[in-house]
């Protein structure tokens, strides 16, 4: 095998992925970037005095608990609306399949949309309470709404 069968030619579009990698920046961060400073004095300084009240409520562990609990809570409460949803859309659409007239299917699509409109109402409802819940744990609040209080 010769030496020309075993390199391959250089195509423009070889060329070309070439001076493009060699014109890309290195993203390696180097001794005494800025990058690197700044995330030294990150690392170095200590917490904020703002969020003090929030990381000893953390420490207790009280915090994720009950984070825990409301975010259990509020997913339960969204899959038994949908679940009672999907079931009520089935039914109306067996209603309207059973319907002899146009007056009568009518009909049936205003209770659907009437039952249904107030049922996301009642939900919205509910999951601002369980969001307002979510947002008066303690910790859970930025400390300057606390302190202002």
């Amino acid at each position: 095998m010769s030496d020309i069968e075993a390199a391959p030619t250089p195509t423009p579009r070889r060329r070309k992925a070439a001076a493009a990698a060699a014109a890309e920046p290195s993203l390696s961060i180097e001794s005494g970037t800025p990058v690197e400073e700044a995330s030294a004095s990150v690392e170095s300084s200590a917490p904020m005095e703002p969020a003090a009240p929030m990381m000893a409520a953390a420490a207790g562990g009280q915090v994720m608990g009950q984070w825990l609990s409301g975010m259990t809570e509020l997913s339960q409460e969204i899959a038994r609306f949908t679940q009672q949803r999907l079931q009520e859309d089935a039914e109306a659409w067996m209603q309207l399949a059973s319907c002899r007239s146009v007056e009568e299917a009518f009909a049936c699509q205003q209770r659907f949309a009437e039952t249904a409109m107030k049922q996301y109402f009642d939900e919205a409802t509910r999951l601002s309470q369980l969001f307002a819940g979510l947002a008066s744990w303690p910790g859970a609040a930025p400390p300057f709404t606390r302190a202002a209080a």
